[in-house]
């Protein structure tokens, strides 16, 4: 008999989404598929992992949409219809622990869909399968027996089709064929005012209710009753009107009494909206009415045509046909052919309803609306209307000679638009005729106005930077691999955002210089100042990845002054220090407005928060449904420089420690301290310099950027930051590679952190303490976990805090800890092998005595109740490069019991004598 892992595995080769279910029952396993028949797949590698975490686990297989199966729970019952029907003693069929039978079946295509599993057409049996329900399966044991297959199961496109006979059975009885529609006789009262369009209005209302789906069956009747009763005024019956609607209503599915209700409130809702007729009760067109056309539904039609054909790019051609069509529509028709445009269009239904209303109003011989004026007077002062990608509608326009550019729903934009009309008109611009100006607008701007890109403090066009200044002038910095300079707003090609929280920065000082600026700082160490400058360049990089700039130290070092420094030098801002974020979203939502983010005085980093500032580091996103409507997606994404100042934050994750540039600054003396009223005034004095040394920093960078590409040899994290940073080492003053150099030590402190404060790498490390240097072996994750707590005398009961309860847990846990032990030079590796998919670990001390040295281990009790792992590890030989060990090719990566974990450097080069040990061993992945 094969293992339940074999026979997941075949069913899943014949076509069968497989569910593992608890040990001894019939129900899903609730740790291992907790959504149930959600989780249910045919993944031979998500197969392996359900077994291979509990091998006794049971089988269940989900069945596709069109296999059915036979359940008979009693046997006789199955008897009697394969006596009745020979042919299913052929089809395949399992015998359950009770003697039940389950026989498998394929449905014709054009049944599928038609049966239910709720429904039992026969005492006995009951449908299963159709994609809705699961069966267990062979060899899954329960407690009163196993289940055994007696015809062996085939893929569902070889399984027989269900006899005929048997299938008439089972189908549902199908439903009397409806009657032919007759909508009631409406004349009668008040006859003497109904014309025949009234009455053709109704029938037409009648019909379209009569063929509503089901699904949409309520609103239709609700929406149609309630055009109808603004039109009852005129002389309809309301009572017979209702009668005729529910009937309607009642020969497309709904019951009596819903049919009545709803055409009752629609049309009690319709009367409070009284609504004329285009023409008179004679026929004959009013004066300053366009004719009616003779058949609504022809215009209907034509409309639909055009909305079928409807795109962004095809929309100016097409708007006014479109809106002139719909003006011969109901009012129901219109709203739901607007509705689809806007959908079609990427826009809001109330703007281009207003739009819709706008272009009604402007007909000949219409008199000029307030709104239209706003409109009219905005685009003869020279307004220029455009939309962002995203299809934001903006507007530039220029006041004194400077060009500003606005959002067309902004409060600033609103306030130029009622001060043009205003200086125009001696009189304010009411409320309402504001919104219909600013919707006009807004639909000009998304569907004829040209597309532009906006930016945040910091842009890149056509080889250029630029750099806004918010100032009141608009100026910007444009730096080019020549040099920089200061240029107009009218000048510039790129368009920037301003929030009303940006602050004005000075203008730059050509020939400025950033040592006043650094001799301000408390700076400890040479390291600090490279990584200082390496940041504040990084900064201007603008193709993004930027790192995060970490400012540790104990209370009354100078922290939260660095970091508002270093924050209005380059991003000046109201509250240029936030506290840490709720979620996600408000981090977006604070990165949208500011192109430098300060965090100030974190406790800790969770995990939480690790994962953010990761993703804000390199670039990321996030949605969220739009408010008021149901379908539209709000989405902010960004990539900012990022400043965190803490006292202790602790050992960081290992994604977030390869993303930090630290600066440790310590206590400041009494004797040192100045007044920060002081130090900000000498900071004010030095402003423009610094500026200004930053620009022609960033004006080499650009220069050098190709030269320095090319020849890096090695590179850290956020390659293109430290490739940008080391394009303008020389004129920061820095020699060529201390950028680098100095980040991989940082990086390396972070690390040597991380061992000291997990347990797990401290274990590693003693357990490698004894290893000769080239020494390698080879563990299970079982072994290695019991090899680990002896090593530093861990006990079941006195776990240390962080220590993995299982080999699972272990398996997640060490690849975080692979850059860290390279650093003391041990190598971590974990392999599955390609035919067991036994997962083994490697560990290797590589190198000379020279590369690492650890002391003993201490195995002592921390408080007399936790077993404490204390490894002195010592610092990393200079003569070495942990970041680089010896290099040989390696097959290809995969991510087993890896939590996004990066890919490692490659292992060391093997002896051939262990090359051949794991080629007799089998084909082996690298794992991590």
């Amino acid at each position: 008999m094969p293992s339940p892992l074999q026979a997941a595995l075949e069913y899943a080769r014949l076509g069968y989404a497989v569910l593992p279910l608890l040990p001894g029952e019939k129900r899903p396993h609730s740790r291992l598929a907790p959504n149930g028949l959600t989780n249910a797949t045919p993944d031979p590698e998500v197969l392996r992992r359900w077994w291979q975490a509990v091998p006794t686990a049971g089988v269940g297989i989900l069945p596709p949409e069109q296999v059915l199966v036979l359940d008979f729970d009693a046997p006789e019952v199955w008897e009697q219809l394969r006596a009745e029907y020979p042919e299913l003693a052929t089809a395949p069929r399992q015998r359950s622990p009770r003697g039940g039978v389950h026989v498998f079946l394929k449905l014709p295509k054009s049944l599928i869909g038609s049966l239910t599993t709720t429904a039992r057409k026969m005492p006995g049996l009951d449908l299963r399968g159709l994609g809705k329900a699961y069966l267990a399966a062979a060899p899954t044991e329960l407690p009163n027996g196993g289940y055994s297959w007696e015809v062996p199961l085939l893929p569902p496109a070889e399984l027989p089709l269900p006899p005929e006979g048997l299938l008439k059975r089972l189908l549902p009885e199908p439903p009397p064929p409806p009657p032919e529609y007759q909508p009631a006789s409406f004349r009668g009262v008040k006859g003497d005012k109904l014309t025949r369009r009234l009455e053709g209005l109704l029938r037409w209302a009648c019909e379209r209710v009569a063929s509503t789906p089901e699904g949409q069956r309520h609103n239709t009747l609700l929406s149609y009753a309630r055009l109808i009763g603004g039109y009852v005024h005129l002389g309809l019956d309301p009572e017979q009107v209702t009668s005729a609607l529910a009937e309607a209503a009642m020969q497309a599915g709904l019951p009596h009494s819903e049919a009545e209700a709803t055409a009752r409130d629609g049309l009690r809702y319709g009367l409070d909206a009284p609504l004329e007729l285009p023409a008179d009760e004679r026929g004959r067109v009013s004066a300053g009415q366009k004719p009616p056309p003779a058949d609504p539904r022809e215009s209907h039609q034509q409309v639909v045509g055009l909305l079928e054909g409807l795109t962004p790019e095809t929309w100016p051609e097409q708007r006014a046909a479109f809106f002139e069509g719909l003006q011969s529509l109901d009012p129901v028709s219109v709203d739901l052919l607007l509705k689809k445009a806007a959908s079609r269009l990427g826009v809001g239904a109330g703007t281009l309803q207003k739009a819709f209303k706008e272009h009604a109003k402007g007909g000949e011989g219409a008199e000029p609306t307030a709104a239209g004026e706003a409109v009219r007077l905005a685009l003869a002062s020279g307004l220029s209307l455009w939309h962002t990608p995203e299809r934001e509608p903006w507007g530039s326009f220029e006041v004194e000679g400077i060009v500003h550019h606005y959002p067309v729903r902004g409060r600033d934009f609103r306030t130029w638009l009622g001060g043009i009309y205003y200086g125009q008109k001696g009189k304010p611009l009411y409320a309402q005729a504001l919104q219909d100006a600013l919707a006009a607008l807004e639909a000009q701007a998304t569907y004829q106005g040209t597309q532009h890109p906006v930016f945040v403090r910091l842009a890149w066009h056509e080889g250029r930077i630029y750099f806004d200044l918010s100032r009141p002038d608009r100026q910007v910095v444009e730096i080019a691999p020549t040099g920089w300079r200061v240029i107009a707003s009218a000048d510039c090609p790129v368009r920037f955002r301003r929030t009303p929280h940006q602050l004005p920065l000075p203008l730059p000082e050509p020939g400025g210089s950033l040592e006043p600026l650094l001799q301000l700082l408390p700076l400890r160490e040479a390291r600090d100042r490279v990584v200082l400058l390496g940041w504040l360049v990084g900064v201007l990089n603008p193709w993004g990845g930027y790192p995060i700039l970490l400012l540790q130290g104990s209370k009354g070092a100078g922290k939260s002054f660095v970091a508002r420094v270093l924050k209005t030098l380059v991003d000046a801002g109201k509250a240029p220090l936030r506290s840490e974020p709720d979620n996600k979203l408000d981090l977006l939502v604070t990165a949208a407005g500011n192109h430098v983010l300060a965090l100030d005085n974190l406790s800790a980093v969770s995990t939480k928060l690790s994962d953010l500032l990761c993703t804000l580091s390199t670039g990321g996103g996030a949605g969220k449904r739009t408010l008021y409507t149901d379908g539209d997606e709000f989405v902010l994404e960004a990539a900012r420089p990022l400043i965190l100042t803490g006292i202790a934050l602790g050992p960081l994750r290992d994604d977030l420690a390869d993303r930090v540039l630290t600066l440790n600054l310590e206590r400041l003396e009494a004797t040192a301290r100045r007044p920060e009223r002081e130090l900000f005034g000498r900071f004010e004095q030095v402003r423009g310099d610094a500026l200004g040394a930053l620009f022609s920093a960033a004006a080499v960078a650009l220069a050098r950027w190709e030269e320095v590409s090319n020849s890096l040899s090695q590179l850290p994290r956020l390659g293109d930051w430290a490739t940008w940073a080391e394009a303008a080492a020389p004129a920061l003053g820095l020699q060529e590679g201390e950028i680098v150099e100095a980040t991989f030590e940082v990086q390396g402190s972070l690390q040597r952190d991380l061992l000291d404060a997990d347990p797990v790498a401290r274990a590693v490390v003693a357990l490698t303490t004894a290893f000769a240097a080239g020494e390698r072996r080879k563990f299970t994750t079982s072994e290695l976990l019991e090899a680990l707590e002896k090593a530093a005398g861990v006990e079941a009961p006195r776990k240390p805090e962080g220590w993995p309860k299982t080999s699972v847990g272990l398996a997640k846990h060490l690849p975080r800890l692979q850059d860290a032990l390279r650093e003391v030079g041990v190598l971590l590796q974990g392999r599955r092998d390609s035919h067991t998919k036994t997962l083994t670990w490697f560990l290797e001390k590589w190198g000379g005595p020279s590369t690492a040295t650890t002391a003993n281990t201490a195995n002592s009790v921390q408080n007399d109740k936790k077993p404490a792992v204390d490894v002195a590890v010592d610092a990393v030989d200079a003569t070495t490069t942990p970041h680089q060990p010896p290099q040989r090719k390696t097959e290809y990566w995969t991510a087993f019991a890896v939590d996004a974990v990066d890919a490692v450097d490659a292992p060391p080069h093997l002896s051939k004598e262990q090359e051949q040990e794991e080629e007799e061993e089998g084909d082996w992945e690298v794992v991590l």
